[in-house]
C-alpha cells in the first residue's frame, strides 16, 4: 500500500478529511452495496435532467399540444445547482453537465455542486452521504482530480453532522 498523500489520514476502510468543523470519513462503496444505508444520496445529472431518467418512456395522459407547451417553457438548472428530492431519504441531483458545451462539465460546476450539497447536507442533519464522483462517471475527470475537489470543498464548508461520505461508483 502506497502511503497517503500529504494531509490525508488514512482509516479503516477509506480516509478522513478535515472540515472547518470535524473531520468526515471517506469510505468507497458500490452503488449496489446493501450495506450502507445513508440519509442522503447524491447523483451527477445533467440541465435537462436526463442522466437519472428511466430510459422507458412514461404514458402521458395530456394533449401534445400541452406537453410541447410545457417542454418549451421548461427552464434548465444552472451548472453547480442541486436539486432535492424525496423527505428522508433525499436524493440531491448534482447539475453538473451541460451536454451544449464540450467537455459537458466543469471543474467549477463541481466545486460549486459539492459546497451545494455539503449545505444541504447540514441543512437536513444528513449523518451518512452516499456520494457518486462528480464528472467521473458520465465525464472524463480523474477520481483522484475528484478527491482533491471534494478534499478543498470540505476544508472550506463547516460540517456539523455529517461524519461519513460513501463514494459510489455508476451502478446504482
Amino acid at each position: 500500500m502506497s502511503p497517503p498523500k500529504p494531509g490525508w489520514n488514512v482509516v479503516p476502510g477509506g480516509i478522513a478529511f478535515p472540515s472547518a468543523g470535524k473531520t468526515v470519513a471517506i469510505h468507497p462503496a458500490s452503488a449496489r452495496s446493501r450495506l450502507t444505508r445513508t440519509s442522503a444520496e447524491v447523483v451527477e445529472e445533467d440541465t435537462y435532467l436526463v442522466l437519472s431518467t428511466s430510459p422507458s418512456a412514461p404514458i402521458i395522459d395530456e394533449h401534445p399540444v400541452r406537453v410541447m407547451t410545457d417542454v418549451f417553457a421548461f427552464t434548465p438548472p444552472q451548472l453547480g445547482q442541486v436539486i432535492t428530492k424525496g423527505d428522508g431519504p433525499y436524493r440531491f441531483f448534482a447539475i453538473v453537465h451541460d451536454f451544449d458545451n464540450d467537455p459537458s462539465w466543469t471543474t467549477d460546476a463541481i466545486e460549486e455542486a459539492l459546497g451545494a450539497v455539503l449545505t444541504l447536507s447540514e441543512e437536513h442533519r444528513v449523518r451518512d452521504l452516499g456520494l457518486q464522483m462528480l464528472g467521473c462517471i458520465h465525464g472524463n475527470l480523474a477520481p483522484n482530480r475528484f478527491l482533491d475537489i471534494l478534499r478543498a470543498t470540505l476544508s472550506t464548508n463547516r460540517i456539523e453532522h455529517l461524519a461519513h461520505i460513501w463514494l459510489r461508483d455508476a451502478g446504482g
